[in-house]
């Protein structure tokens, strides 16, 4: 019997040693179906960016509106926000003049970028989703406060901040998890000059170029091409930019030009051949 006994002592501590655990592998988290449905992601998809998927489900309720921010998808820089707001009875989210004010982080300034849309409503159930993209750098590894509403009633006031509040906003917070692929670039000119840098993701693309001697903004937006192996065109859906003006050499040009870009679906970054603003190539350092 003391024999045994030893012999299981030495196999315990020889899967201490290997890093051996009784508790089974975490599985992968599966990607919300209505998330899948509204940004066409294939269960193949789904699962190669699995890492980029994180459950969130947290609950706030205010006086008027409830919020449950059910899933996000996305990586260090970027995320998809699914989330459900229950309105109290009596309040119509989609009557006339009624808007929701969005939703953000509000202990985040460095945001880039970020798109809100209702895509389905049961009662006084609405189901949104946003989308927010980073500026600089990786989310921190901290909780964030997300913060939806106030659902608002516009009258004939034009500011925005006078007008009716139907339901308070509400906020939840959490810490994103969320990992992925991002590929960085640089826009070089023919000559090797550093124009810019790019950031380009399965989910969408941004750029800062420093300057363009395109006529307008517009003119510069449609030199951005981006193309398959196959060498097709991909499409892509621009949602935001800036940009200042300047002279050089006595001619206009436009300066610190920034584009923000998403996809019209999710896509595989394996299928992108080449990227070109401007006229400049950009090379990735994946």
């Amino acid at each position: 019997m003391k024999k045994r006994m030893v012999c299981w002592t030495l196999l315990a501590a020889f899967l201490l040693l290997a890093g051996c655990s009784v508790h089974p592998e975490e599985p992968k988290e599966t990607l919300d179906p209505l998330l899948a449905q509204e940004l066409n992601v294939s269960s193949e998809m789904a699962e190669k960016l699995a890492s980029g998927i994180q459950t969130v489900d947290q609950w706030a309720e205010g006086e008027q509106a409830k919020l449950h921010v059910r899933q996000t998808f996305g990586n260090c820089q970027e995320l998809y926000v699914l989330y459900d707001v229950t309105f109290a009875e009596g309040i119509d989210p989609e009557g006339e003049n009624v808007y929701m004010e969005g939703a953000r982080f509000t202990d985040e300034k460095w945001i880039r970028a970020e798109s809100h849309q209702s895509i389905k409503r049961e009662g006084q159930t609405v189901t949104y989703l946003t989308y927010l993209a980073r500026t600089y750098g990786a989310w921190e590894d901290r909780p964030y406060t997300f913060e939806v509403g106030p659902l608002r009633q516009s009258s004939s006031g034009t500011d925005p901040a006078s007008w009716a509040v139907l339901a308070e906003a509400v906020q939840v917070s959490w810490t994103p998890k969320n990992t992925g692929e991002v590929w960085k670039g640089t826009i070089l000119s023919q000559e090797g000059e550093d124009l810019g840098l790019v950031t380009l993701s399965p989910f969408g693309m941004y750029y800062l170029l420093s300057s363009s001697r395109q006529p307008s903004y517009d003119a510069l937006e449609a030199t951005v091409k981006l193309t398959n192996q196959e060498g097709e065109d991909i499409p892509i859906y621009s949602f935001g930019g800036s940009h200042s003006k300047g002279t050089r050499g006595g001619e206009a040009v436009l300066l610190s030009v920034r584009g923000d870009y998403l996809f019209p679906e999710v896509m595989d970054l394996s299928q992108v051949k080449s990227l070109s603003i401007d006229g400049h190539t950009v090379t990735f350092d994946r």
